[in-house]
């Protein structure tokens, strides 16, 4: 009886500390340090929430530069993410459903602000996709609430679309 309590009391230890704002810093800093390198961008992420008893990770004020930029390729008000099954030995992973409320999309495809002369670009190596570590996600359900998608095209166009989208897998 008494294995049992004290199974019982390091269980809820473990809960209430992951629950705890502390947790959510380290869960942070970890994030901070290893976006940037999965993503090929710098990151910025406000803050963090664990929640132990759903699987859920929440992000709160979330964007992502590409190296040399001042204007985000991607920023959100928040990111909700409900991990399902983890297979580290196929290094692949499961996310039961992921919810971006606010996502905003920036496309700059005018080219940069010069003399007039147009000179020819130096050829540049091909890079790594970044959303190539999304292969080895397998997502069941995304939800996007309110996303805005801006693109700026050459000759000083620009084309802005609003939406939400709802994904379920079959």
């Amino acid at each position: 009886m008494l294995a049992w309590l004290v199974v019982a009391l390091i269980a809820i230890g473990a809960v209430a500390a992951l629950r705890s704002p502390l947790a959510w810093d380290e869960a942070c800093t970890v994030a901070r340090r290893h976006l940037p390198e999965l993503l090929g961008m710098e990151v910025g992420i406000g803050r963090c929430e664990l929640d132990p008893l759903t699987g859920a990770v929440r992000l709160y004020g979330i964007s992502a530069y590409p190296a040399g930029t001042e204007q985000p390729l991607l920023s959100a008000d928040s990111a909700e993410v409900k991990l399902g099954a983890v297979q580290p030995f196929f290094g692949s992973v499961e996310l039961a459903s992921v919810r971006v409320t606010r996502p905003r999309i920036h496309l700059d495809l005018a080219p940069p602000a010069g003399n007039g002369k147009t000179e020819p670009k130096a050829a540049k190596a091909p890079g790594r996709c970044p959303l190539e570590a999304l292969q080895r996600v397998d997502l069941s359900r995304m939800e996007v609430a309110d996303a805005e998608v801006r693109v700026v095209l050459p000759g000083g166009r620009r084309v802005t679309s609003t939406s939400s989208l709802f994904l379920t897998d079959p």
